[in-house]
């Protein structure tokens, strides 16, 4: 079923790397500044404020942050414990994906598919933000977290190559 959307998969492409931009964002200040793995940090984030499917979140953080961000497009993934290729299923919503089968796993005999409906996943980061700021307003712990991580990110400096 072809409609206006259809075919546009680098746009995609770059409302995923905007998303994964912003759950990166968003772990960074609700972390703070230590030096833990980015890949590590975001999860968390993922698990405590959009579900607690760690295998996705793990998994999309490498497809859509990782791979797209350094390779201008998501790459297939080896589960070197099931021998599996990882791969991905990217919609927009419905009709192409519906709600349900957002965020979820199907499988073959050698490969897995994340299905991810781009709408979806903006509106999974929205409910995530809201969560946190609610959270953020309760907690001296995060507000010193969020304060360092803005004295940082406003601070850099350009250093020539």
């Amino acid at each position: 079923m072809k409609g206006p959307l259809h075919g546009f998969n680098q746009t995609l492409y770059g409302y995923m790397m905007g998303v994964f931009s912003l759950i990166d964002l968003l772990s960074y200040y609700w972390f703070g500044t230590s030096n833990r793995s980015q890949t590590l940090r975001m999860v968390d984030f993922m698990e405590k404020y959009i579900n607690p499917n760690r295998e996705a979140h793990n998994i999309a953080v490498h497809f859509w942050r990782h791979k797209l961000m350094h390779t201008s497009r998501p790459r297939a993934l080896s589960d070197p414990t099931t021998g599996k290729k990882l791969y991905w299923l990217l919609q927009w919503f419905e009709p192409h994906l519906p709600r349900e089968q957002h965020y979820t796993f199907t499988e073959t005999d050698d490969m897995r598919i994340l299905s991810f409906g781009a709408i979806y996943l903006i509106e999974d980061i929205e409910r995530a933000a809201q969560a946190y700021f609610a959270d953020l307003k309760h907690s001296a712990q995060l507000q010193a977290n969020a304060e360092a991580v803005e004295t940082k990110i406003t601070s850099y400096s350009f250093k020539p190559a």
